[in-house]
């Protein structure tokens, strides 16, 4: 870095409307431009953003204000602009002997052999076709096993039952069914007699069919589109684009919506905190929205 000449730093300085500047002031100027290794652009430019912090007009330059500058700016920038290497850490010289040349040129070619093909960490992984053969009934639309859905399989069991479930005192017994044979202890009324017909019998399975053996992925597609139905009514409700996922992060507030299926003593994938709601009611199976 050269020496800055007084002729630089006042055609710097008057197009900010620096016209005169005193001698020991234009010496220190100089000097800070010397010790911190910036030019006179760069040093108007310092000057500018301190004066400007500091409420301070640019013409307006002191012995002080100078002083201030390199003690609030110049050094600190100085200071974060040098890194020093731990002597710790510093690299020790490597030797190179006949063998381990001959062993590097190896895995170069290795690496060139390798960027036109497949990588041998990714040939370990590579999947191979099973011994036994999975059945057909088994496998779903993505091609992987599924288990036969039933509401066994389907219940979730990490979820623990909701106290008011448990406590609750109608527990919704059948009392009756559709061909019950024998006569119906339960009435409705002393003079009345309960008798359970077809609504629309052309409307109906009539046979005996198999029911509840669909594939997982089926019955949860329904689900999700409930879910998802739910959804674009809150959005046209709300006037919102969309619905972002709940595990990613954004720094402006964004809505998101699922379901409720536990309440304060279960488990759920997501945690909802409500602490700062004033009122609220949930149940298990609700779609909701939420937004932080």
């Amino acid at each position: 870095m050269g020496t800055v000449s007084d002729s630089d730093l006042l055609a710097e300085l008057e197009m900010f409307g620096v016209d005169d500047v005193t001698t020991e002031c234009m010496s220190k100027m100089k000097e800070l431009c010397l010790t911190y290794s910036c030019d006179a652009e760069q040093f108007s430019c310092d000057w500018i953003a301190f004066t400007s912090r500091k409420s301070v007009a640019p013409a307006d330059i002191t012995l002080q204000l100078l002083q201030d500058l390199e003690r609030e700016e110049l050094s600190q920038k100085r200071a974060k602009t040098e890194v020093r290497t731990p002597v710790a850490k510093k690299p020790a010289p490597k030797v190179f002997t006949v063998k381990e040349e001959k062993t590097e040129d190896e895995s170069m070619g290795d690496d060139v052999l390798e960027s036109y093909g497949m990588s041998s960490e990714l040939l370990k992984k590579r999947q191979r076709t099973p011994d036994t053969r999975t059945a057909k009934r088994l496998m779903h639309q993505s091609g992987s096993p599924s288990i036969v859905f039933s509401p066994a399989s389907f219940s979730p069991k990490s979820l623990t039952a909701s106290e008011k479930y448990t406590s609750r005192t109608t527990a919704g017994n059948i009392v009756a069914h559709l061909r019950h044979q024998g006569t119906i202890d339960w009435m409705c009324h002393p003079t009345e007699e309960v008798r359970t017909q077809l609504l629309q019998p052309g409307s109906v399975a009539t046979k005996n069919i198999l029911y509840m053996f669909e594939h997982n992925i089926d019955k949860a597609a329904a689900l999700n589109a409930i879910v998802g139905d739910y959804a674009d009514m809150y959005l046209e409700d709300m006037g919102s684009d969309h619905f972002v996922n709940i595990r990613s992060v954004f720094q402006e507030g964004s809505y998101v919506t699922g379901r409720v299926y536990c309440d304060s003593l279960g488990k759920m994938n997501a945690t909802l905190n409500v602490s700062r709601l004033k009122q609220y009611s949930f149940f298990s199976g609700q779609v909701i929205v939420g937004k932080g």
